[in-house]
């Protein structure tokens, strides 16, 4: 008998409800940390019963979640195998969870087609959603996501390009610590600028704010992760990197889990589905645009554990002046998660743009002696009352406008150039993981975009840049992304030749 807590409840409701109101594909928000996967297991021992024949497939993105499914489905009594790499498809089994990889090779080989879908992580991997549909046209979908859009504005939804036809929303963040659902958050912002010595600010403000708790730091590329981890060892901490190459993934995290780390280091691979509850202090040092993102990663230390009171979140490089929606009377930029309603672009309609901060009435305060958030009249570390700041005064500066010039990514300063280096190698990386997924990474060719525009390149550098390793070939995939980020006709596709070189 699965135990389910009132507000997954209420999800199954909302999902039940949407299911005889005519919807074959719904998706379920849910915050990270709040038991979706005990909600599926709920969902899929209701399928069983109604239909003894149907078959159900909870279909994870990556390794690790395959494991932490499985691993939960087991808790709650569900009986299923698994599809993964080096096992067969067991026709004993109703119920299977299902590595996305292995059916991408394996479609053709399919015994029992599946009567249920679940997708967890539904905001990744679209077009593998989408051909699963086509594959099984007849299957009742459901999607699982703690963050329902998407970076690059495509729609959840069936009307903004994916395969929902509506979406159960749950409770929020903040309902879920008033009730200690969720670890309370302590948000710190000692806005920094990534610089050459922001490992040894990171070391300071963690030993300042959290010192001694199990943290997890989040890096802009894979060097600085590396980078990043040396810094702390140096320091005389237990820490290990992580990254998408690393074979021993699981034995680090292991490792971290059980105490035998203080801390690891990662770049783009501990943003979502890891399940990590130790996690008592998060350091940000990767600036991100994706509001999705920013949650997912926040998400990764709200799970309660133990004796943890709170998470402490240390926001390095400022973004929550980029994601907040509101902000107090004194200016202040008031956390997202403080929020007691987003507005999540599950519908695909608009790309989320920067908006300014509406000024609200808030509790939220900010000390700027200990940079901490707070909603008590003092601040709770140095006793201090929050002081107004005055208002902003508008002066009228007697200078003469000067045309900003592009720089050659050459002549750029080192600091920049190298951050430019790692964008780079970020995107090309970034771009065949996608592709051998049959996926195409518009993140990645728009940051090269916007770099080859920084340095007063043409497009067709972008292009090069990512696809450096195979000069003598012609990626028409990366073109058609490229003219149709630009706005250009298809002809110019037809116009770039087989190994021209880019000068930059």
């Amino acid at each position: 008998m699965i135990e389910l807590r009132k507000y997954q409840e209420e999800s199954i409701e909302g999902l039940r409800e949407l299911r005889q109101a005519g919807h074959k594909r719904i998706c379920l928000q849910s915050a990270t940390g709040t038991g979706k996967t005990p909600i599926a297991a709920k969902l899929i021992s209701m399928i069983r019963a109604q239909s003894p024949h149907a078959v159900v497939w909870f279909v994870a993105p990556r390794r690790e979640l395959i494991d932490a499914a499985s691993n939960n489905l087991k808790k709650c009594d569900v009986s299923h195998s698994k599809i993964i790499p080096g096992r067969a498809e067991s026709l004993a089994y109703a119920v299977h969870v299902v590595s996305k990889d292995t059916l991408t090779n394996r479609w053709e080989k399919i015994k029992k087609i599946p009567t249920h879908i679940i997708f967890d992580e539904c905001h990744l991997n679209i077009d593998f959603q989408k051909e699963c549909v086509e594959r099984y046209p007849d299957a009742v979908c459901y999607g699982m996501t703690a963050t329902p859009e998407r970076f690059d504005g495509i729609g959840l939804s069936i009307h903004g390009g994916g395969i929902y036809d509506d979406i159960v929303y749950g409770r929020s963040i903040p309902w879920m610590m008033e009730r200690d659902y969720l670890a309370r958050l302590r948000y710190f912002a000692p806005i920094t600028e990534l610089e050459a010595d922001i490992y040894g600010n990171a070391i300071q403000h963690y030993e300042k704010y959290s010192p001694g708790k199990p943290f997890l730091v989040f890096c802009d590329s894979v060097d600085h992760a590396n980078e990043a981890a040396v810094e702390f060892e140096k320091a005389g901490y237990r820490v290990k990197c992580i990254e998408a190459k690393t074979k021993n993934r699981k034995e680090i995290l292991d490792d971290f889990e059980n105490g035998r780390l203080d801390g690891i280091t990662n770049c783009m691979v501990a943003t979502y589905g890891l399940d990590l509850p130790r996690v008592e202090s998060i350091i940000d040092i990767a600036r991100t645009g994706s509001l999705a993102l920013y949650f997912q990663k926040i998400g990764r230390g709200l799970r309660p554990y133990d004796e943890k009171e709170s998470l402490i979140y240390l926001d390095m490089v400022n973004n929550v002046e980029r994601h907040c929606i509101h902000k107090n009377k004194d200016g202040v930029p008031i956390p997202p998660h403080y929020e007691t309603h987003i507005d999540w672009n599950f519908e695909g309609d608009k790309k989320r743009k920067r908006k300014e901060p509406e000024e609200i009435e808030s509790p939220v305060k900010y000390c700027e002696s200990c940079n901490e958030y707070y909603n008590t009249e003092r601040c709770p570390i140095c006793g201090k009352a929050p002081i107004p700041r005055p208002p902003k005064e508008q002066t009228v500066a007697d200078v003469d406008l000067k045309e900003l010039e592009k720089v050659p990514l050459k002549d750029l300063p080192f600091e920049e150039r190298r951050g430019a280096i790692d964008r780079i190698a970020r995107a090309k990386m970034q771009w065949y993981e996608k592709l051998r997924t049959g996926e195409v990474c518009t993140e990645a060719v728009k940051d090269m975009l916007d770099l080859a525009d920084e340095c007063g390149y043409r497009a067709i550098w972008a292009y090069y840049k990512i696809n450096d390793r195979h000069r003598l070939s012609r990626d028409v995939t990366l073109l058609h992304e490229i003219a149709r980020q630009k706005g250009y006709k298809p002809q110019w596709v037809n116009h770039q030749g087989y190994a021209k070189e880019a000068k930059g």
